[in-house]
């Protein structure tokens, strides 16, 4: 029961036909507000009359939530934190999402502040656990309908945490889970307001699509048999995380769903270190019938050579998902296709495992680099979509830095903050820490070769020029024979 200064003031609830029941404070002796709509079965509901803003907004109450979502078409010029947020969808799939700034926000009696989820993929507004635990809500299920209450005072908390402080949200919140996301107040300082917000792949799952460029048309030998190769087998919690990526992958233009194609190539999930999947297709047939253009990667013996001896500061940029920011040809997305869950997939983008990817992207950034001017002439140095600024002083490599990644994200493409080694003076690029002076391999986990072991033997030279379209670690000293040797080969064949 709730006395006579605390009483329910006004709500709405709906039901799907449309009709609305209004209950309002009545100044009677009754002493509380008895909120009751009458829902059949098949109606959805009930929804709550609230105001952000100043702004109407009809929640859907939602125990399921955990967090309180509102869509933008509502509230318009929401303030953004800047901060984002992982929700689960009801798919099961991960979404990224803004967070507002606190914003005003009334609900039955309750008014404060508080933190919305900006969720427009909704069609409704959500009023989830956070907001129903602040204005104390109570829903009571009956045969009778279903009854709304509020008990919450004027003295309500305002809602106003952190999203990155997760220990004391859980504390105050224990119905709140928390996802860190990276943002961009977590980069440099330096790098805060000077580099366009949009190259930066805050989530680890963005996908950047370059501007100006010919979808790739991929040409098929003559005669050519078109292989179906059955899915492989994948473990339950590597299934799991790649039909999010595919969901993910589709909603972001990289994937699209297609009624048949000749083709299939099998996907499989490989987990990284820290548990995370990612989506490999083995190619290799569709590889032998494409007809090969000629490779145009440069070697990497060669490009160590274009670091200056006496470049002191670094910065290494990589680019996320490259190869999936370049679109492919709708008369060849058949070729690259897959079935997963009974659907048949098909590649917008050039797909990893593709023998032709690391040529056609190299070229187009090569292209698309040339029309940059660093301010400061620092040495860029690019390896398929690995990119080293050397620079001599700390300056020159900051704001030279700053104009190349204003420069990528002008041009459609998407840099990882977590791997930009920003303005340093020593780096690993290629396989190699690199610092004044000085190149040396930098010695991988488990591989227990010397630069002073012996690379005669034709596996060691495989390795050593890399497989699979990625560098292995090279020991300086076998630079020049190296070199020699490619352009050895090159001149006889």
């Amino acid at each position: 029961m709730m006395s006579q200064n605390n009483t329910v003031q006004q709500f709405t609830l709906r039901g799907e036909d449309g009709i609305n029941d209004e209950w309002s404070d009545d100044s009677s002796d009754s002493e509380e507000c008895r909120l009751v709509a009458s829902l059949e079965v098949d109606q959805r509901g009930p929804y709550v009359e609230g105001k952000v803003m100043g702004h109407k907004v009809s929640f859907l109450v939602d125990t399921g939530a955990t967090r309180s979502t509102v869509r933008s078409a509502e509230v318009p010029k929401l303030p953004l934190s800047g901060h984002t947020i992982r929700v689960v969808g009801v798919a099961n799939q991960y979404l990224t999402n803004p967070i507002t700034d606190p914003v005003q926000v009334e609900i039955g009696n309750f008014q404060g502040l508080h933190k919305f989820v900006v969720c427009d993929s909704s069609p409704v507004s959500l009023l989830g656990r956070d907001l129903l635990r602040k204005t104390k809500c109570s829903i009571t299920c009956s045969n009778e309908g279903i009854e709304v209450q509020t008990n919450s005072d004027d003295e309500g908390d305002d809602g106003q945490f952190s999203e990155l402080e997760t220990e004391t949200v859980n504390e105050e919140y224990p119905l709140i889970t928390l996802f860190p996301m990276l943002t961009v107040t977590d980069l440099p300082a330096e790098l805060q307001g000077t580099v366009t917000e949009k190259v930066w792949d805050l989530t680890g799952k963005e996908v950047g699509l370059i501007k100006g460029v010919e979808p790739v048309k991929v040409q098929i030998k003559p005669n050519a048999v078109f292989p179906q190769v059955p899915q492989y087998h994948m473990p339950q919690d590597v299934f799991i995380q790649v039909s999010q990526i595919i969901v993910d992958f589709v909603k972001q233009g990289v994937l699209k769903e297609a009624l048949s194609s000749p083709c299939n190539s099998p996907i499989m999930g490989l987990k990284k270190p820290c548990g995370k999947v990612r989506i490999v297709q083995d190619l290799r047939k569709i590889n032998y019938i494409v007809v090969k253009c000629c490779p145009i990667v440069p070697n990497p013996a060669v490009i160590m050579f274009q670091v200056p001896c006496d470049a002191e500061w670094f910065t290494v940029v990589d680019l996320s998902q490259a190869f999936f920011s370049v679109p492919l040809h709708e008369d060849s997305q058949f070729l690259f296709s897959f079935k997963f869950l009974d659907k048949v997939y098909s590649w917008c983008r050039i797909p990893q495992g593709f023998s032709e990817s690391p040529s056609i992207f190299s070229q187009i950034l090569k292209k698309d680099l040339g029309s940059l001017e660093l301010p400061f002439s620092s040495t860029l140095v690019q390896y398929i979509d690995d990119l080293l600024i050397a620079s001599r002083t700390k300056d020159d490599c900051k704001y030279d830095t700053i104009a190349l990644l204003n420069h990528l994200g002008k041009n459609g493409y998407k840099v990882s903050p977590k791997k930009l080694h920003y303005c340093q003076k020593e780096v690993k690029y290629l396989g190699h820490l690199i610092e004044k002076g000085s190149r040396r391999i930098s010695k991988r986990k488990g591989d227990s070769h010397t630069a002073d072991e012996s690379t005669d033997n034709k596996e060691r030279c495989q390795d050593v020029f890399g497989n699979g379209g990625l560098l292995s670690p090279v020991d300086p000293q076998l630079l020049d024979y190296l070199h020699a040797i490619d352009k050895t080969n090159r001149q006889g064949s």
